[in-house]
């Protein structure tokens, strides 16, 4: 779907799904007029994908006729199941949001939405987030994710330009995610944003919680830890023994 010149009203992608999908450039393109202040994903079902893009995860391509405006993405009620990223060198096996949308500048809400045997060889085998705006992840379950990277969620904080705002995680679900290096979620080195976990479950994971050389307020709450097998569940590295981000 290529929507290039200069979508005027809000769009909002509701009630589809994009199944057996083999595809080496982006599955979406949308160039937003100005004024348009979000993007909305609803209710659609993402299944079985053999992806390689220079976006990353499911091949994303969203811009402002200015990179300078901002505008909110929201994922609600989706399924993200079997995407197959086969791009190392690119992050988020079904979700990617950095530089590559809007040059970072943008705000990500994902809601209710449910990842399952995504597979990416690089950071965030389901989810990778690098953009100026707050991050929130809310009531997400994640299954049998897999990969050699680290996290099925990876965040780097710190994009360039990026203000003060807020990194939150709540009410998510995460079991059997099989990372070779922290299987939930893995914040990268980074300072202008505040992380808050709460009210997570953590079943069965290869580690949990990594963060390394953050250097910012953070604070887990309320979550639940069961049989965390070959890690920690919760790895804090200062920076002068912080693990490599490549």
């Amino acid at each position: 779907i290529d929507a290039e010149n200069q979508v005027k009203i809000s769009p909002k992608i509701s009630g589809n799904t994009f199944k057996d999908i083999s595809i080496i450039s982006n599955l979406l393109t949308f160039k937003l007029n100005n004024n348009i202040d979000q993007l909305s994903f609803d209710n659609n079902t993402f299944l079985n994908f053999n992806i390689n893009t220079y976006y990353g995860g499911i091949g994303l391509d969203i811009n402002h006729e200015s990179n300078d405006i901002s505008f909110l993405l929201s994922f609600n009620d989706c399924f993200f199941i079997n995407i197959n990223n086969l791009e190392k060198q690119q992050q988020g096996g079904a979700i990617s949001c950095s530089n590559a949308i809007n040059r970072g500048n943008v705000e990500l809400s994902i809601t209710d939405c449910f990842f399952s045997q995504n597979h990416n060889e690089g950071k965030g085998c389901a989810i990778y987030v690098n953009i100026q705006h707050s991050v929130t992840i809310e009531k997400c379950t994640l299954s049998d994710n897999y990969g050699s990277g680290k996290g099925s969620i990876y965040i780097d904080p710190d994009n360039s330009n990026s203000p003060a705002s807020l990194i939150l995680i709540s009410e998510c679900i995460f079991k059997q995610n099989k990372v070779n290096e922290c299987s939930s979620i893995y914040i990268a080195s980074g300072s202008t944003k505040t992380v808050l976990i709460d009210s997570c479950n953590f079943e069965e994971e290869k580690g949990s919680i990594v963060f390394n050389n953050f250097k910012n307020t953070f604070e887990i709450k309320s979550c639940k830890f069961h049989n965390i097998l070959d890690s920690s569940a919760l790895i804090i590295n200062h920076p002068e023994d912080s693990l490599t981000d490549s």
